[in-house]
């Protein structure tokens, strides 16, 4: 197990944490892709909401993953 951060990104540049934890890159996974329809929903729901671009990041720091 290590430490996961998933984040989406803010018009501004920024990044905002929306997981972070100490878990199997399984847990990691399921918890991307809930992320992922989550945001596939409130799109579906208001199309004037801009896609974020989502990003997983390792307890390094380095990017592992991303939906844009």
């Amino acid at each position: 197990m290590q430490k996961y951060k998933i984040t989406m990104d803010n018009s501004d540049g920024t990044f905002e944490i929306v997981w972070e934890k100490k878990a199997t890159e399984e847990t990691m996974t399921e918890e991307f892709y809930k992320v992922i329809k989550a945001q596939q929903k409130a799109r579906k729901a208001d199309p004037t909401i801009e896609w974020r671009v989502i990003r997983v990041f390792d307890e390094l720091g380095h990017q592992i993953r991303q939906e844009s």
